[in-house]
């Protein structure tokens, strides 16, 4: 009896287990064939996926040939292409004389094109060799001090320009111009030491030029000249680290150097004598010759003879036809730092042809408080007036030109109407 139970016992668990493999075989079954097409299904986007990557490889890669290739074929005007880049950022970033962001970021290139220049003829001379973490860099220096120099020059383009009158002090703005362009184009002679000693000399000079009237609220010849010394001084303490540290190795050399910064010193302290060097941190924001003027609220109206169509950009009088009763009106529109106190003149020339020579007229003074964003604005209008060449000039203190205006006067026997309007 209980050989029976357990053999239907055995016999029931064993058909239990036949049922349970065949059961197991068919979900086995099922599943490897989901698994085989899940699997087909991922094989074939990897491969849509690998494929479009070589794909979009392939055409990143012609294009890249292309641009490489186009820039090989214009590689040789790069550097004028990223002067006027240069130029055009700065204009556009570099606002007023007196942002203390704008002073501060200028005082951060000087100070770095100074390190740069120390850097790299330490380098040159093998000198930094004891010093890992100063050589492990040594190939950037000089690219460091030919790109701010270049920033340097730039921003001083900019400022210099704003005050330069469209007449003789453009000299130095061209100047400042050539030197600009001389860091992007003429880069392998930057490593001669003598002209790094001279670019020093000149964008220490131009930055405190500018600087000290923006910080003591006034200008003059004598702030010019402590720019000179301040930034001439600092120069010569680098040239003799360099005689110190041995970069130059001859009394001859330390003397020449010298020499060269009090030459520089006193062809720029000259340049400003002579009026060549525009009056910053003044800049003229606006100058014309007008029929009428009158105030309308916070802005002056400003009426003048309507251009011709093809002349859309004129909005002054230029010539100026004079009628009996008209009055000529000259408008000047000048920023002046905030703080700054300077006495300014308007001055009438009138060309005599018969003396063939400019003929003082008039002049009337005034004084000017900076910090108005548009300028200062001054009107000096006369009644009285000769037909032919005349020319109105703004000065400031020490005979500095600031702008000027030259115009002709045509005599009517009618006056002018209507007349078109300028909002300043």
């Amino acid at each position: 009896m209980d050989k029976e139970r357990v053999s239907k016992v055995f016999e029931k668990g064993k058909k239990s287990l036949g049922q349970t493999k065949d059961e197991l075989a068919t979900i086995a079954k099922e599943t490897g064939g989901v698994l085989v097409d899940k699997a087909k299904e991922t094989g074939l986007k990897l491969g849509v996926q690998t494929q479009g990557r070589v794909n979009r490889l392939r055409t990143e890669n012609r294009q890249f040939k292309r641009v490489e290739s186009f820039y090989w074929r214009y590689q040789k005007y790069q550097p004028v292409l990223t002067f006027f880049a240069g130029f055009l950022w700065d204009s556009f970033t570099l606002t007023r004389i007196d942002r203390l962001r704008d002073n501060l970021i200028l005082a951060l290139y000087l100070i770095l094109v100074l390190s740069f220049v120390i850097l790299s003829n330490l380098q040159a001379k093998g000198l930094l060799a004891k010093n890992p973490r100063l050589l492990k860099y040594a190939d950037y220096y000089p690219a460091g001090m030919q790109f701010f120099l270049g920033s340097l020059f730039s921003a001083y383009v900019v400022f210099y320009f704003q005050s330069a009158s469209f007449s003789k002090n453009l000299l130095f703005v061209g100047l400042l111009v050539s030197m600009m362009v001389a860091v992007e184009v003429f880069k392998r002679r930057l490593g001669n030491l003598y002209l790094q000693l001279a670019m020093c000399q000149l964008v220490s000079h131009s930055f405190f030029a500018f600087l000290f009237p923006i910080l003591l609220g006034r200008m003059g010849y004598d702030l010019f000249l402590w720019a000179g010394l301040f930034s001439g001084l600092l120069v010569i303490l680098i040239w003799a680290f360099f005689f110190q540290a041995g970069v130059i190795t001859r009394d001859k050399e330390l003397y020449l150097g010298i020499g060269l910064v009090l030459l520089m010193f006193s062809g720029l302290a000259g340049l400003y004598r002579a009026n060549l060097i525009p009056p910053v941190p003044l800049s003229l924001k606006h100058a014309g010759i007008y029929h009428s003027w009158e105030i309308k609220g916070d802005q002056y109206k400003l009426g003048f003879e309507p251009a011709p169509w093809y002349q859309f950009w004129r909005e002054s009088d230029r010539p100026f036809h004079y009628a009996p009763g008209d009055q000529m009106v000259a408008f000047f529109a000048l920023y002046a730092p905030i703080g700054l106190v300077e006495e300014v003149s308007t001055r009438w020339f009138w060309y005599d042809t018969i003396q063939a020579q400019w003929v003082f007229i008039e002049q009337r003074k005034v004084t000017i408080i900076g910090g108005r964003p548009s300028g200062w604005r001054n009107v000096h209008q006369k009644t009285k007036t000769e037909p032919g060449q005349w020319r109105v000039e703004l000065v400031a203190r020490e005979n500095r030109l600031i702008g000027e205006v030259n115009f002709e006067v045509k005599l009517v026997n009618q006056p002018v109407s209507p007349l078109a309007y300028h909002l300043h």
